[in-house]
C-alpha cells in the first residue's frame, strides 16, 4: 500500500512541474539537422530553444517571437516578378524603390551583444552608383572580405555562384536579365550563423522569378 501511495504522489509531482516539460510549440524541440534534443528544454515561459551548435550548451533561449529554423511567414511579392517566403521571426524592411532595390530581413532573436542574424536581397543593374558586374561582384568577395567561391546553387531554376566568409556570411548571385542580377546575403554572429543558415537555405528554395 505505501510503494502504491509514493508511486502516486511522484506521478502527480511530474504532473505538477513544468518546469521538465517540452515547450508546447512543436518546433521549438528541433534542432536545424531535424535530429530534435534529447531531453526537453527548461526555457522560460515566452522564449524558445534555439540550437547552438560548437557550444557546450546544446541550445539557448530566445523570445518565442523570433521562431525556429524551418519556419515561414508570409510570401513576399516584389517588384519584377520575384517572390519568396520569409522565414519565420524575421522581419522585413522594403527599400525595393532606392535606386538599388533593397530588401532588409532580420531576425528578431539577438546573440548576447545583441546582433541579429539578417538577410539582405538586391537588385543590381548597370547604370547604377558602384554597379559590379556579377563576376566582378564574386572576386571581390574573395579580394576584399577573404571569402572562397563555393558550390553553386540552383534557385528559381537558374544556376547561381556563390561564396562563403566560413562561420559568418554566405552570399548568392542569381542572374536576372540584360546582364543585371540578385544578390542573396545572409550574414549572422558566429553563435547563430550554423542554427539560421538553414533559413537562408530554404529562402533561396523557395524564390520564384518570372523572366522576360
Amino acid at each position: 500500500m505505501r510503494a502504491a501511495a509514493l508511486a502516486l504522489l511522484a506521478a502527480g509531482l511530474a504532473r505538477a512541474d513544468p518546469a521538465g516539460s517540452p515547450p508546447a510549440s512543436p518546433y521549438a524541440l528541433s534542432e536545424p539537422d531535424g535530429a530534435g534534443f534529447t531531453a526537453g528544454p527548461g526555457c522560460p515561459r515566452g522564449t524558445v530553444p534555439l540550437a547552438t551548435p560548437n557550444s557546450l550548451r546544446k541550445y539557448r533561449c530566445v523570445n518565442a517571437g523570433a521562431g525556429a529554423p524551418g519556419g515561414f511567414g508570409a510570401r513576399w511579392n516584389a517588384a519584377g516578378g520575384l517572390s519568396f517566403d520569409v522565414p519565420a521571426g524575421f522581419r522585413v524592411q522594403d527599400a525595393w524603390k532606392d535606386d538599388v532595390p533593397t530588401l532588409y530581413l532580420e531576425l528578431d532573436a539577438k546573440d548576447d551583444a545583441g546582433k541579429p542574424a539578417s538577410i539582405t536581397i538586391t537588385r543590381n543593374a548597370p547604370g547604377q552608383e558602384g554597379f559590379a558586374p556579377l563576376a566582378k561582384a564574386v572576386a571581390r568577395d574573395v579580394s576584399w572580405q577573404g571569402a572562397r567561391e563555393i558550390k553553386p546553387r540552383v534557385v528559381a531554376g537558374a544556376r547561381s555562384r556563390a561564396t562563403e566568409v566560413a562561420g559568418t556570411t554566405l552570399s548568392v548571385y542569381l542572374p536576372a536579365a540584360r546582364d543585371s542580377y540578385y544578390a542573396f546575403v545572409f550574414s549572422a554572429p558566429e553563435n547563430l550563423y550554423a542554427a539560421r543558415r538553414p533559413d537562408f537555405e530554404r529562402l533561396l528554395k523557395s524564390v520564384k522569378l518570372e523572366r522576360p
